[in-house]
């Protein structure tokens, strides 16, 4: 008589995120993808992070999210570049679509979100950080910051081309995007980057009405100045007897 053989159990696939949240609602978001030297963006991986952000939304016991990488001088690699290089039109569209609100959701936690960068932060992993409210990098020389996807013929698509303008100024990013350019931490615009806040202050999202007003405010102050440097810029030069 032959031996039955019993179907094993299906395990679950291992996880790349590992949240823990301290009795003071501070919560550390750990990034290390099973199998992996380096941490990346597979289509399981954004499954993952989208439903983990779905429930991150929800939480009304944290204060703050940090997010850090297990990897050692590896932040985030950015998308599997594999996937990239099998999918089709339909596919490289809602993988497109499926990272920009993603990264909408990260960027509209309830709570201020913090990116610890140490090591690579490209491609995917620097929209990753831009998406956040703050970005700390360390002055490692492996630490290296920047949206390489032109080098493999392609375009960041994950909020890279709108939101780092807004961080370090259009002239600063379209030197990066276009070029292809990273950053070590120790440079002077990939530091300005890292410190700088959301270019839509968290208070607008309140329901509080002076703080509406105060943020209505210094726009309009904002685009009084650059109305104001734009007549003088357009005004004809005098020139010199």
């Amino acid at each position: 008589m032959s031996a039955v053989r019993v179907p094993k159990e299906t395990e679950a696939p291992a996880k790349s995120f590992h949240l823990t949240v301290e009795p003071d609602g501070f919560a550390t978001l750990l990034f290390d993808t099973p199998g992996e030297k380096v941490n990346k963006y597979s289509t399981p991986v954004m499954l993952e992070l989208d439903a983990l952000l779905d429930e991150l939304a929800k939480r009304t016991d944290i204060k703050a999210l940090l997010l850090v990488s297990q990897k050692p001088d590896i932040f985030i690699a950015g998308a599997d570049i594999n996937e990239i290089a099998k999918a089709g039109g339909p596919g490289i569209h809602d993988a497109v679509l499926r990272g920009q609100a993603v990264f909408d959701k990260l960027a509209n936690l309830p709570y201020p979100t913090v990116a610890a960068v140490d090591g690579a932060c490209v491609g995917g992993g620097c929209e990753t950080a831009l998406a956040m409210d703050w970005r700390l990098a360390s002055d490692s020389k492996k630490t290296q910051i920047g949206l390489p996807e032109v080098k493999l013929g392609i375009l960041p698509a994950w909020g890279g081309t709108t939101r780092m303008p807004r961080m370090i100024g259009l002239a600063n990013a379209l030197d990066i995007i276009l070029a292809g350019k990273t950053l070590d931490g120790s440079c002077r615009t990939s530091r300005n980057a890292s410190r700088a806040a959301r270019s839509e202050p968290r208070s607008a999202r309140t329901r509080d009405p002076t703080a509406r007003r105060s943020v209505r405010a210094r726009r309009r102050c904002k685009r009084r100045s650059w109305k104001g440097s734009a007549r003088a810029s357009s005004s004809p030069r005098r020139r010199t007897p």
